[in-house]
């Protein structure tokens, strides 16, 4: 028996572009069943899962940009793949958080937008589906809403010793 594997070099393809971001969500939909394999068997490496979790919240801004309820269900069944603390859960819930917010300003339901990705991953979508309901609804204090319409983005606020924050 072959043991299905998705198509990893679409994540290692990264580009902060709209062909990009649609690919993934292809690859994810298209593809469900070998990258729920994939991470059963741990074959998601740390690096591929960051790229994953970037995906997830770059889908977030095109959430409330383009009203697309596919991008929040593939956003849930990607959400459900990074569920088992390769990446800090905290991280994880952060990014799932802004997906919240953005299918609130979308005026999308995400409660059944995110049952319907997360049952696409079985088991480990039905764990994550319990934590993605109790992510806020607000936007995460690390981010600000900036723009409107078609430019509307998620920022990341910035952070650390090279933050700007609280000089003059």
């Amino acid at each position: 028996m072959t043991v299905p594997v998705p198509d990893f070099g679409v994540l290692d393809a990264w580009a902060d572009s709209g062909e990009w971001v649609d690919r993934v969500q292809r690859c994810l939909e298209d593809d469900a069943a070998a990258w729920v394999a994939a991470t059963e068997r741990a074959a998601l490496s740390k690096d591929r899962s960051w790229v994953l979790l970037a995906w997830v919240e770059r889908c977030a801004s095109l959430v409330v940009v383009t009203r697309r309820a596919g991008l929040v269900r593939t956003a849930a069944f990607a959400l459900s793949l990074l569920a088992d603390d390769v990446l800090d859960r905290r991280d994880v819930l952060l990014v799932a958080s802004l997906i919240r917010r953005a299918s609130e300003l979308a005026a999308l339901d995400f409660a059944s937008l995110a049952t319907e990705g997360c049952e696409r991953a079985g088991e480990r979508g039905r764990r994550c589906l319990a934590w993605l309901r109790k992510v806020p609804e607000r936007t995460p204090s690390t981010h600000t809403e900036s723009g409107s319409g078609d430019g509307f983005r998620f920022r990341r606020v910035p952070s650390g010793p090279d933050s700007v924050e609280g000089q003059a």
